[in-house]
């Protein structure tokens, strides 16, 4: 899908995650980088809903708690970034997992990594009024790798 920055694409299917115990219950968040239109990474951050019963209000990467229903975690992040965005797995190409953590109230998170090109995510996004507020972009350059 997309044939720039092979290396950081790369770093990102052969990382090994640390994965932790699973706990009841569990998430998944998907980190969605969004090649630019200056041939630059952004990650998509969404502005929770202030009505939301957790995290009210906060900046987060799409995602949520699993369901019963959902045979892993990516399919948990993949169903909420769906429910949240409107984005069907189709649009975007996984390339990975990240390190395992634990939320504020000790629930296990796991952050899985996927790419799409920007304009597409601009053009087939439509955000949940009920969930998200607002998108926010922030350029993977500046988290000074």
């Amino acid at each position: 899908m997309i044939k720039m920055h092979t290396d950081l694409i790369q770093a990102f299917m052969q990382y090994k995650p640390l994965l932790l115990k699973d706990t009841f219950p569990s998430a998944a968040v998907m980190v969605i980088l969004l090649l630019n239109e200056k041939n630059e990474f952004d990650i998509v951050l969404t502005k929770r809903a202030p009505t939301l019963l957790t995290y009210a209000g906060d900046y987060s990467f799409p995602g949520g708690m699993r369901d019963d229903m959902d045979a892993d975690l990516y399919i948990t992040a993949t169903r909420e970034t769906a429910e949240e965005l409107g984005l069907p797995f189709t649009s975007y190409e996984y390339i990975g997992q990240l390190d395992d953590f634990e939320d504020r109230f000790g629930h296990l998170v796991r952050p899985f990594v996927v790419v799409m090109p920007k304009k597409d995510f601009e053009q087939r996004h439509k955000k949940s009024e009920a969930e998200v507020t607002q998108l926010y972009y922030f350029p993977l350059r500046k988290l000074h790798l």
